[in-house]
């Protein structure tokens, strides 16, 4: 149904076209720039991945907080909670996973964070190139030898001050309940006894999803990005179970914004 009050069709979809095409322009000036500052602090490769890191997430910030918002996509209304996060350094965060922008807007927002990927995506020019240079951790879930790989270099990414961000249900949720939680982050914050901090992101309308129709929004939306409370493992639970006490924790969160939005009806169809 269309409301009144809706831009044209053709208006809502130039402007996510437009957006589009920025999005993988950005790809391509970091790999444009790799030469440029790896030959300029090549002789320190810290210093090198510092400053690729800064681009990065610069880059982030710039799409998702001024690019995108101004060509009328959307608006973000509320980013709360980050401070109690940064009081513990470093955490895991682990995140739902609706849409293909959660992860730009949370990496244009928190520091210092190393991202979990799928391998599928790590053969990709350009994630290739955050693999390499960047703290992204490629992963197989099928390969067990690929889970113990990744689940080293994630500890050691901790273990040296490094946060990590992971969208534990493992993929896009293309209805409003959440998946089930894969164990991996919560052992990682276990090993390392660091807590986990559970983020929300929320879309009042879907955008990048796996549902059909939300590569291209019929309206301007509102995201909301909040960060919880920081959890420890308690007494001799397990990771299977802190995984799910914070999955509690967003679902319950998440139903309180889906009310009123398309998200609480493919909730209640179970779609």
């Amino acid at each position: 149904m269309t409301d009144r009050h809706d831009p044209p069709r053709w208006l809502s979809f130039s402007r996510a076209l437009v957006g589009y095409i920025g999005y993988g322009l950005g790809g391509v000036v970091f790999l444009v720039l790799l030469l440029p500052v790896s030959a300029i602090v090549g002789f320190a490769p810290t210093l090198r991945k510092k400053a690729l890191r800064t681009i990065f997430r610069l880059y982030c910030a710039f799409l998702t907080r001024a690019y995108l918002p101004v060509l009328q996509l959307y608006r973000v209304k509320e980013t709360s909670g980050l401070h109690r996060s940064q009081v513990h350094e470093p955490v895991v965060y682990v995140a739902n996973h609706r849409g293909r922008l959660d992860g730009p807007l949370l990496l244009g927002v928190i520091r210092n964070t190393g991202v979990i990927i799928k391998q599928l995506y790590a053969r990709q020019p350009v994630y290739s190139a955050f693999v390499k240079h960047l703290d992204f951790v490629n992963v197989d879930p099928g390969s067990l030898e690929s889970l113990a790989d990744a689940l080293k270099r994630c500890r050691d990414l901790v273990h040296n001050g490094t946060n990590l961000l992971v969208f534990p249900e493992g993929t896009r949720a293309a209805s409003g309940k959440l998946l089930p939680f894969r164990d991996f982050a919560f052992r990682i914050a276990i090993h390392a006894n660091v807590p986990v901090v559970p983020v929300v992101v929320h879309s009042d309308l879907p955008f990048m999803a796996k549902i059909k129709g939300s590569h291209f929004p019929r309206r301007k939306f509102t995201y909301r990005v909040r960060f919880l409370a920081p959890v420890m493992r308690q007494e001799n639970e397990t990771a299977g179970e802190l995984a799910e006490r914070v999955r509690q924790r967003l679902a319950t969160e998440l139903a309180r914004l889906d009310r009123g939005t398309v998200w609480e009806d493919r909730r209640e169809g179970g779609t």
